[in-house]
């Protein structure tokens, strides 16, 4: 699971959840006697203990529920090559030969805290008894960075399309660009939307950058970086009494209002709507999962939607696609495809939600894409 951030629920045969007081963790297939577990080292070697029985560490990622060693205080955490990533409330861990206190929703990533005169072991081993079986799930580690990127797109013919609500219109090196409204109650006192924030990257990869600025009407305002090059997204940040962008707010490609249009934010929406990331510079993306769906009704009407990637300063790189197929039909609600083991994508890149729509009837069509990077 070295590429993945999912972990195991430990479950009875029962289906319902273990680690509780009706159904306490046990090493052993049968009882019902509460096995505390205790985290500790020896000798460099990550270990745990489960009612006196020593357990060497393994690599396996689990989400453990149990009690502490004075039986009062649940755990959870999740492991990832050996690593607790994540844990939550508080326990008391045994520490030479005594319980002490510790807040392990401190012990993140590869964190190992000393408690008296031990150090806490960095992984949580747990051993299946013969009615119990693990149920996958998907956490975030600890020191990602997780992200949504969703969109949607009106379609009125059988073609394939990036998800995204307004055109884009991709850049390939750094500039100073400008933003501007076709309304003018987009301005600093308006009643429209009065301030953006610009998320983006460099040309190399690195960011992500933002930068706010404030709207003047009709009249372009340059940005004050000069290094935007891939925009991830534009949002409205501050808005009078309409609550809305009154108008299209446009990034243009260069100061004044000058160059091609980068992106627009339809009038009332307050922000871009595209399915599309950019994976930093010394970053991976970790895609765990992808949502979709369309405006029908009628059964007949199909699409199938996946995701592309494309690494930055390749220029001769194809954009290819990285995920299976996700096939929705019309009548169908939300369709939701969750990754086991996340789909790795190594940065600087971009990801990309994309549709390929099976009939001609004009309609919308709507992705997701969750992930992290780290």
């Amino acid at each position: 699971m070295s590429d993945s951030p999912a972990a195991v629920l430990v479950k009875g045969s029962d289906g319902s959840e273990i680690g509780t007081q009706a159904q306490p963790v046990r090493t052993d297939p049968t009882g019902t006697t509460r096995q505390p577990i205790v985290l500790y080292s020896a000798d460099g070697v990550a270990m745990a203990v489960a009612d006196g029985v020593a357990i060497p560490a393994n690599t396996l990622g689990l989400l453990a529920a149990g009690k502490d060693v004075d039986g009062k205080s649940r755990f959870l955490g999740a492991v990832v090559d050996g690593a607790l990533h994540r844990l939550m409330v508080d326990a008391k861990i045994a520490s030479g030969g005594a319980s002490q206190d510790v807040n392990v929703a401190e012990w993140i990533g590869n964190a190992t805290p000393t408690v008296g005169q031990k150090t806490m072991a960095a992984s949580l081993p747990m051993a299946l008894a013969s009615d119990q079986s693990p149920v996958p799930v998907t956490i975030s580690p600890g020191g990602s960075a997780p992200g949504f990127s969703f969109g949607d797109i009106a379609l009125a013919a059988i073609t394939t399309a990036l998800v995204t609500r307004t055109a884009l219109t991709e850049q390939s090196t750094n500039a100073q660009r400008s933003v501007v409204s076709a309304n003018a109650s987009d301005t600093s006192a308006g009643t429209g939307a009065r301030q953006v924030n610009i998320t983006y990257f460099d040309q190399t990869g690195a960011g992500p950058y933002t930068e706010t600025v404030t709207l003047n009407g009709t009249t372009a305002v340059n940005t004050v970086a000069s290094d935007i090059c891939f925009v991830e997204k534009v949002e409205v940040v501050s808005v009078g009494s309409g609550g809305v962008n009154a108008g299209i707010i446009t990034l243009k490609a260069a100061t004044a209002g000058g160059g091609a249009t980068i992106i627009t934010i339809a009038a009332g929406d307050n922000r871009t709507y595209c399915a599309i990331h950019y994976v930093p510079t010394g970053k991976s993306c970790n895609i765990s999962g992808i949502a979709c769906c369309s405006n029908s009704s009628v059964a007949g009407n199909g699409s199938v939607f996946y995701v592309r990637s494309k690494p930055i300063g390749v220029s001769t790189a194809p954009k290819v696609q990285v995920t299976d197929f996700v096939t929705v039909y019309g009548q169908t609600s939300n369709v939701i495809r969750t990754y086991g083991t996340p789909i790795r994508v190594v940065g600087p890149a971009s990801i990309e939600a994309w549709v390929q729509t099976f009939v001609n009837n004009s309609l919308t069509y709507r992705a997701s894409v969750d992930y992290y990077d780290l």
